[in-house]
């Protein structure tokens, strides 16, 4: 079923606790404030958002959010975003598309947030983030393109993010000045940096503090992806990033080394034998 929301949002306050959602389209929803907006221990899946121009989901806390889509997105303005998450909620599977302005964030996330195996693909040669951290957060395997943009593919900001997790993403595109890969500032300290894939950047990745790096991420020599500008986000056969990944929640009780012979790094996994299996994002089924 689809909901078009005629400009208006769907829910007002942040108060509508437990709300499930499955298997919805929405689309000609507001140009100055939220698509949606839900409270606590929320859950979304396989839903679609369509042309986002200001927010698409506001989260609160304990909520998580599955193999949801946002299509066409034209975040324009200032502190616009597609998802934000403001404590303990976890995005999986999630797919962003689209248009990116200065100070605009695909995805905004603080406290013991995840994004695990999420796509987001900047369309336009502009300033954004793709992902944003304002406090401790874990940000694992996620494919981050863009096409030639002036941001950053993460960007973690200030002293309030003390902790959390970069871990096993792909990265690729800020070729644009100032254009740069990773952006942790003076004063962020990044718990565990690891596993991470960087191609074609303006500027390197720059994350100044860290609790575990262990050195073992790498800036490869031609782009990982099959096809990017044409949604073709499956892996060349390139040993950096096939059997490269790490397994999910890294740093408990996982024994990393045992877990990863056939992880790959980035949203995509393969499918030939031994291999992960595919994500399935809102909008397309990626192998």
């Amino acid at each position: 079923p689809s909901i078009a929301l005629a400009g208006f949002r769907f829910f007002p306050s942040p108060n509508n606790n437990f709300f499930y959602c499955r298997n919805i389209r929405f689309h000609n929803g507001p140009t100055s404030s939220d698509y949606l907006r839900i409270g606590d221990d929320s859950h979304l899946e396989n839903c679609r958002f369509d042309g986002v121009s200001h927010v698409g989901v506001y989260f609160s806390n304990a909520s998580t959010m599955t193999c949801c889509s946002f299509e066409n997105v034209d975040l324009s303005g200032t502190g616009n975003y597609a998802i934000r998450a403001t404590g303990s909620t976890t995005i999986r599977a999630c797919r962003i598309k689209g248009s990116f302005a200065s100070n605009a964030r695909g995805i905004w996330v603080r406290n013991e947030y995840q994004a695990v195996k999420c796509l987001v693909h900047q369309t336009n040669a502009a300033a954004g983030d793709l992902v944003y951290l304002d406090r401790p957060a874990t940000v694992e395997s996620c494919s981050l393109f863009s096409e030639g943009g002036t941001g950053r593919g993460i960007h973690a900001d200030g002293s309030l993010v003390d902790g959390g997790q970069i871990v096993g993403n792909i990265i690729e595109g800020f070729t644009g000045t100032n254009g740069r890969f990773i952006l942790a500032d003076s004063g962020s300290v990044v718990g565990i940096y690891r596993g991470n894939r960087f191609y074609n950047a303006n500027l390197t990745a720059s994350v100044a503090d860290t609790v575990f790096d262990p050195s073992d991420n790498v800036t490869l020599t031609e782009s990982p992806f099959t096809n990017p500008t044409g949604d073709d986000f499956s892996l060349k056969d390139l040993s950096d990033v096939k059997g490269s990944g790490y397994p999910g929640q890294i740093g408990s009780s996982f024994d990393s080394d045992a877990q990863t012979d056939y992880i790959d790094s980035g949203a995509i996994n393969r499918q030939e034998s031994g291999g992960g299996g595919s994500s399935v994002h809102g909008g397309g089924t990626h192998s």
